[in-house]
């Protein structure tokens, strides 16, 4: 059993005997596809892991819209290529690898399994299936985070905000 799915088998464990569900997101779900990495045609600067290591943001437009206003959705990056967050109505996490300005997931995202209202379900199974399709990210002027996804034909970002910080950590 390899370290990623030892942990989440722990995490199942734990999350169980409290009563929560946990789903790893591999079944049969189009979530669960690991993103492979694709050229970048844009002459946008190189950027490394480095710069999204011990890292966290919010998401602030998704394509042409904004995400529900009564949840937020964060995205946080250890220094340990794990990363971790709250899709709206559930926690979030999983592997990824950052180099050149190409991102993808390194392992199948992992989910608590908590009933929301339906927007914010609907609302949180799209923005892990974006995040799962992700092939490029940058660190704007503006110091936002740009994740881009999509399938070749048509191209969508994930914008994120730094988070702010507070003394609570969540992941």
């Amino acid at each position: 059993m390899n370290f990623s799915k030892k942990i989440i088998a722990n995490i199942s464990i734990l999350i169980i005997g409290t009563g929560i569900g946990f789903s790893s997101l591999t079944t049969g779900n189009a979530i669960a596809q690991i993103s492979q990495p694709v050229n970048q045609n844009s002459p946008e600067t190189t950027q490394n892991l480095s710069s999204l290591k011990n890292t966290s943001w919010q998401l602030i437009t998704w394509g042409e819209s904004q995400p529900l206003a009564e949840k937020p959705i964060t995205l946080s990056f250890k220094d340990n290529n794990q990363l971790a967050g709250s899709s709206g109505c559930n926690r979030y996490m999983g592997t990824f690898e950052a180099k050149n300005n190409k991102f993808s997931l390194k392992s199948p995202l992992g989910s608590t399994m908590m009933a929301c209202p339906e927007d914010l379900m609907k609302q949180e199974q799209q923005f892990l299936k974006a995040l799962t399709a992700a092939k490029s990210y940058k660190i704007n002027a503006q110091g936002e985070l740009e994740i881009q996804y999509g399938d070749g034909q048509q191209n969508n970002v994930l914008k994120f905000s730094p988070a702010k910080t507070s003394k609570t950590k969540y992941n």
